[in-house]
């Protein structure tokens, strides 16, 4: 499978509206991901190396950053506590029919893929983040690897093959109060894909 499951999906139409939309610039993916959840510029790289050094007080080799810029999960998870939201893995096992998409402020996808050199396939990893985003009534993919934001057609269907692969992480940002409440989710006992 390719990195990018959606990469050929027809569930998507390119949009030039007034989105707010960051491109891909080094490995900072985590930040545009947050910048384009809030629709502007909330954080900045020092914002999210702040929460770093808050999380790990190394400076050289922390454990929530790469050299790169890529910020790893923690920091995501605190810089949206910061704004009051939290983020909720989605676990594979349940159907995607079971999240209440009413409650879901953002959606945000990890994809990672092994670096592969002629035939060798190394164990060290890159990942990406990216967002996903219901702005009016319309669902858009805010991918900064994207040059325009996507607008997506069905959600259920662009989220599923996020959900079947193994390498695909698919996390869903609500307000505090949600996360307490569970009011996510739809159906708990729900426990076999969509």
């Amino acid at each position: 499978m390719s990195n990018n499951p959606q990469s050929a999906n027809q569930d998507q139409q390119i949009t030039a509206s007034p989105l707010y939309h960051e491109r891909q610039r080094q490995g900072l993916c985590a930040l545009h991901t947050l910048n384009c959840i809030f629709q502007g510029g909330t954080f900045n790289k020092k914002d999210l190396d702040n929460i770093c050094y808050e999380l790990s007080d190394k400076k050289w080799f922390n454990p929530h950053k790469s050299y790169n810029g890529y910020y790893d999960v923690n920091v995501i998870i605190t810089a949206l506590r910061t704004k009051s939201y939290s983020l909720i893995w989605f676990d594979r096992r349940k159907k995607l029919s079971s999240i209440n998409f009413n409650n879901v402020f953002s959606f945000v996808i990890n994809v990672s893929s092994n670096y592969k050199f002629c035939w060798l396939v190394l164990k060290a990893y890159s990942s990406h983040w990216f967002s996903i985003r219901q702005i009016g009534d319309n669902y858009y993919n805010l991918d900064s690897k994207l040059k325009h934001p996507q607008q997506v057609k069905n959600i259920l269907n662009f989220l599923k093959p996020y959900s079947i692969d193994p390498n695909c992480h698919i996390f869903l940002v609500v307000t505090e109060d949600v996360e307490q409440e569970k009011s996510w989710l739809i159906d708990d006992e729900s426990t076999t894909s969509d």
